[in-house]
């Protein structure tokens, strides 16, 4: 089933859903967009871009405890939890 466009075009970023919203990580802004169920932006996640921080998120996921695990190249950070 088809829920609309791609909020992201040209990202290719990974996603994840949880909760009825989606995860969507966006590594050329550093950030995690989250969307509800009729594609609107509730949140946006960024992550700092320094040398020894967190930087585009290439991967994410969500465990039955709420907390968020986001990838990049060099780690994974538990970034909070829900």
């Amino acid at each position: 089933k088809e829920i609309g466009r791609n909020p992201l075009p040209g990202n290719t970023g990974n996603l994840f859903a949880y909760k009825n919203k989606l995860y969507i990580t966006d590594a050329p802004t550093n950030r995690v967009w989250v969307f509800d169920e009729n594609g609107k932006v509730t949140e946006r996640i960024e992550t700092e871009t320094t040398s020894n921080s967190f930087a585009q998120p290439r991967g994410i996921a969500l465990d039955s405890e709420g907390r968020i695990y986001i990838m990049n190249e060099n780690r994974v950070s538990v970034y909070r939890v829900l």
